[in-house]
């Protein structure tokens, strides 16, 4: 999966994505966490890394960035980053699964923010 980049981005908020995001037992789910570049590093292009951190060690509920992990943005660009989330069929359906987004640019916090992992039950017949 590509990182989507926009040129003249709507939402301006440094880091946006949802604060929680559902996957089915046995399944995966994708979803994007955006990236803007207010300017506050200065004019011209800035790379931006992001990283997930677990808050808990589960196995059986993972998250993990599909897209490439660092992106170029000039001054009022925003960047959308695939961040897959699983849950094996045995996982627990509970909400107790959560993750930790920073950004990075130069080595420095540029934002954070975090998600939870909803696991719902498959349903009839794993559906």
């Amino acid at each position: 999966a590509d990182v989507s980049i926009e040129k003249l981005a709507q939402e301006t908020d440094k880091l946006s994505l949802p604060t929680s995001v559902t996957v089915k037992k046995g399944k995966s789910n994708t979803f994007k966490a955006f990236v803007y570049n207010d300017g506050s590093l200065g004019i011209g292009k800035r790379e931006f890394e992001m990283s997930l951190a677990a808050n808990q060690n589960e196995n059986r509920i993972r998250a993990k960035l599909i897209s490439p992990k660092i992106v170029s943005l000039d001054e009022g660009e925003r960047a959308g980053f695939v961040i897959q989330v699983v849950a094996t069929g045995d996982a627990p359906v509970s909400n107790d699964a959560s993750y930790q987004v920073l950004v990075t640019s130069d080595g420095q916090e540029y934002s954070s923010s975090g998600f939870s992992i909803d696991v719902e039950a498959a349903g009839f017949l794993g559906f």
